[in-house]
């Protein structure tokens, strides 16, 4: 995220991406955000009101300066048949990992995972994370993805849908958050895109059966979503 007209605001969500990809929230002072950017100490209440929505405006930058557009595009669609959202589930589930695991250099999502998982993290940046996320990019996820799931199996419940949709999210998030112990424990490397090709096959067909789908149809769906 840039903002060519303000330079001083620009610097400082450029060092706060930086800095807090490298380092927990609480390791990063506002002198060495201030120092990092060239800008007077001042300026991070001047133009952010606090270092916690500073960090909020990092992550958003990230977000929106990333590949998280592919990852909603995957959901544009109107699909008419269930086997066509069920490739687009498949698809989403791929690029989604891809986003979450297999993309290098500044990353929002490893960054928040991190703070609200973190007991150290303040009253304040935890809801700033939390409503930005939710409002920005959560909510409107989880819509797009519950028209998916609703066209491959319609009869389900509201509740169901619900719980499904956070549960295909979830499956890759875990990803994430257990990424040094799933390595450890497989001797396999994340990074490597066949093996996400494997972990995103396996939720996805997962998935797929969770929502009573025959293995024939999910044979079928798995090939055009995964396709090599």
């Amino acid at each position: 995220m840039e903002d060519s007209k303000n330079p001083s605001k620009s610097a400082l969500i450029e060092a706060a991406q930086r800095l807090f990809t490298a380092k927990a929230y609480e390791a990063v002072s506002t002198r060495e955000l201030a120092e990092t950017a060239g800008v007077n100490l001042g300026a991070i209440q001047y133009y952010f009101g606090s270092k916690a929505k500073l960090f909020a405006t990092a992550l958003h930058g990230m977000m929106e300066d990333g590949p998280i557009a592919q990852v909603y595009s995957q959901l544009e669609d109107e699909f008419q048949s269930g086997a066509d959202a069920a490739a687009a589930l498949c698809r989403f589930v791929s690029t989604w990992l891809q986003y979450l695991v297999g993309q290098e250099g500044p990353h929002a999502c490893r960054c928040m995972f991190r703070e609200i998982l973190s007991q150290n993290s303040d009253a304040e940046l935890f809801e700033v994370i939390v409503a930005e996320f939710v409002e920005n990019y959560s909510r409107p996820l989880s819509a797009r993805l519950q028209k998916v799931i609703l066209t491959i199996n319609p009869k389900l419940s509201v509740e169901e849908l619900g719980w499904t949709t956070h549960s295909v999210i979830s499956q890759c998030v875990f990803y994430v958050t257990h990424r040094p112990f799933i390595e450890h424990m497989r001797a396999i490397n994340l990074s490597e895109p066949e093996v996400l090709r494997k972990i995103g096959m396996h939720v996805a067909g997962f998935s797929l059966r969770g929502l009573r789908c025959e293995e024939s149809f999910i044979e079928r769906a798995l090939a055009h979503g995964f396709e090599a």
